[in-house]
């Protein structure tokens, strides 16, 4: 094998890790090694590495001799060529065409080309994903190098000129809430000790400030409406694949291209022209091979033209069986004990150890409300007397009874415990037979979620919130996970957000689309149509009747969506495509609502919660947008057709009695 070198910042070399485990960890792996490559794999060298600075450039310590420089870059590639052609092939596709073709900036006849240096910043979160696919992008290049090389391929580019740099992220203090270490403390460790590894120098920005502004105030606020928010999908439009992604591309690192762990795809065309550095014509965001970890569910609100600057190099591999067993553990030994770290899904800025309900009232004033049965609506004359009405006032003391959950009060309490409370919608007054107990706050609570409520013989379920004015807020629940009070067969969706808005997406919705989509990340693809709501100049009585299809289950949203212009409507995040950067060409902006009409009744539809279009029959993403109200509930129509078929028997019966 041809030695080389691999062009890093500040002269970083591939070095071998002082934290490299024995290599018997891959033994199973590359049983069939050459007793040559078995010596090296076994020398365990202490070395000095480049010393790693956060902010600005790496300061070298001291150089290692040519040799050693070249025997760990040789390694390491060995390592990666003798991953399955699978791998190879699949992180290969990922690789943007022009990091691999020539870069002229001459112009003249005869005159000497001069070489351009192409940067790629890498996202390192101390993780197995973005450290995977850090070491597969470098190996890939190197590995296309060595074969241009071996083929003595002139119209290639010198992959010398190819800078590939480290980049840590901080998006929350957690110090300062605290008072003690914060989970960044320890992804900043993890992740120094795999730049290391990677002989990648390592800047850490701070972006605390712009994710408050962008996605923490929005995410505080879309709670205290009582809605469920997605703040993932806001930062990684707003701050993942906006400011760090202009963070990169200019000032000091200067980076073409940002590289993250997503398992997603960036799917590129190209055009014919034949030339030797083809013009890309089009990018698509795509689900990843793995359902599984696929997480285009939060990447849906990015903008194409942000799309054209990424690269995902675990786009077609699994991430048990290709990230973590086969490349992690067995071929690179569990660098740093990087496998021992917990996954970082979740919302960063409640961490692992903290309860949601508790953080997010640190920020959110608590809105008490009573647990209300779904079972209320069959009920046409509830019992109106003194004692069997709830009274708002009481509220006031959640969480004072002793023995039971802050969320709930004893099945025991007396009639005149629980007095007076009002409901807007298909009944009037609440009987106290349909009153399971107390909500510590409405904002505490989600559809599809279980009551933390004690003392009944069944489980129940949230269906719905009601936020009409503080003091009287209500959660309605239903018996059971399987309970029609939790279908519904459409929604509305606002804060429409397309990839693309320059072409057929967007110009299908003047008539109705066939598509899929994802109401929440956990929940399967379902076909469903997607089209425009009118306008709203409906009459005072078309009004009425739109209404009647709406749940009352979410009558509050409704209300708030349907009296709030298009243009305040989006309180939440402005979103808005880049795909063009010529103010003369700038595409008309979103609808104001779409409605999404499922093949079949979809469960737990959430207020505030992502939905996620997809192409019809590809794993295309088209855009996103979240759920401002829903229509009916299977058991509400089915109360509707109870009503009215009593109705008609009563006309019957009338008939028959004056004939």
């Amino acid at each position: 094998m041809r030695s080389f070198r691999f062009l890093f910042l500040g002269g970083a070399r591939f070095l071998r890790s002082g934290d490299r485990t024995s290599s018997s960890a891959s033994s199973s792996f590359f049983s069939n090694c050459s007793s040559r490559d078995a010596v090296s794999n076994g020398r365990r060298r202490r070395r000095r590495f480049a010393t790693i600075t956060t902010t600005t450039t790496t300061t070298t310590t001291r150089d290692d001799d040519d040799d050693h420089l070249d025997d760990e870059s040789n390694r390491q590639l060995s390592l990666y060529a003798r991953l399955p052609e699978r791998i190879k092939r699949a992180v290969a596709a990922q690789i943007p065409r022009d990091l691999l073709s020539p870069a002229s900036s001459s112009s003249g006849v005869g005159e000497k080309k001069k070489k351009e240096k192409t940067v790629v910043a890498i996202a390192l979160s101390g993780g197995v994903d973005s450290f995977v696919s850090a070491w597969l992008l470098k190996n890939a290049l190197l590995l296309e190098r060595e074969e241009l090389e071996n083929n003595n391929n002139n119209n290639k580019k010198d992959l010398d000129d190819i800078e590939l740099k480290a980049i840590l992220m901080k998006n929350w203090d957690e110090r300062e809430e605290t008072n003690s270490e914060c989970q960044f403390d320890a992804d900043r460790r993890s992740a120094e000790k795999l730049a290391k590894y990677l002989s990648l120098s390592l800047h850490e920005v701070d972006f605390c400030r712009e994710y408050w502004q962008s996605v923490f105030s929005p995410f505080t606020e879309s709670v205290q409406r009582g809605e469920t928010p997605n703040p993932d999908v806001w930062c990684n439009r707003e701050i993942k694949f906006g400011k760090l992604l202009e963070h990169v591309k200019q000032g000091e690192i200067g980076a073409k291209y940002l590289v993250t762990g997503h398992y997603a795809e960036v799917w590129r065309e190209y055009g014919d022209d034949n030339t030797k550095r083809s013009s890309l014509k089009r990018v698509e965001l795509r689900r990843a091979k793995d359902e599984t970890k696929d997480q285009t569910y939060f990447l849906a609100s990015v903008p194409s033209k942000a799309l054209e600057s990424v690269i995902f190099p675990l786009a077609e591999l699994t991430k048990a069986d290709d990230v973590v067993e086969l490349i992690a553990r067995e071929v690179l030994g569990n660098v740093a004990n990087v496998l021992d770290r917990k996954s970082s899904a979740g919302i960063c800025f409640v961490g692992k150890k903290r309860n949601f309900s508790d953080f997010v009232h640190e920020y959110v004033q608590r809105d008490p409300a009573w647990f209300v049965d779904v079972q209320c609506m069959k009920s046409e004359n509830s019992s109106s007397g003194e004692n069997s009405r709830l009274d708002s006032s009481n509220i006031g003391s959640i969480g004072s009874s002793s023995g039971r959950s802050s969320s709930s009060i004893s099945n025991s309490t007396s009639g005149s415990q629980r007095r007076g409370l009002e409901i807007k919608g298909e009944c009037n007054d609440i009987d106290e037979k349909y009153i399971l107990g107390k909500c510590e706050s409405v904002h505490s609570v989600t559809v599809g979620q279980r009551a933390r409520i004690g003392g009944l013989p069944n489980p129940y379920f949230v269906v719905g919130k009601s936020t009409e004015e503080k003091g009287s807020s209500k959660v309605y629940l239903c018996e059971g996970g399987d309970h029609p009070a939790l279908l519904t067969n459409w929604c509305v969706i606002k804060d429409i957000h397309f990839v693309h808005d320059d072409d057929d997406d967007t110009d299908a919705l003047n008539s109705s689309q066939q598509v899929r989509v994802k109401t929440r990340y956990a929940s399967p693809l379902v076909p469903a149509t997607m089209e425009k709501v009118p306008s709203s100049n409906a009459s005072e009585q078309q009004e009425r009747e739109q209404e009647q299809q709406v749940s009352v289950f979410c009558r509050s949203a409704y209300e708030k969506a349907t009296t709030t212009t298009a243009t305040s409507s989006s309180s939440s995040l402005p979103l808005t495509t880049a795909s063009s950067s010529s103010p003369s060409s700038s595409p008309s902006p979103p609808p104001a609502f779409l409605r999404i009409t499922f093949a079949s009744p979809e469960k737990a539809v959430s207020i505030g919660q992502a939905v996620v279009m997809y192409h019809h029959s590809t794993s295309r993403v088209l855009g996103v947008g979240s759920v401002a109200y829903h229509g009916l509930t299977v058991f509400e129509e089915k109360i509707k057709e109870e009503k009215r078929e009593e109705k008609r028997k009563r006309g019957v019966r009338e008939q028959q009695r004056q004939s």
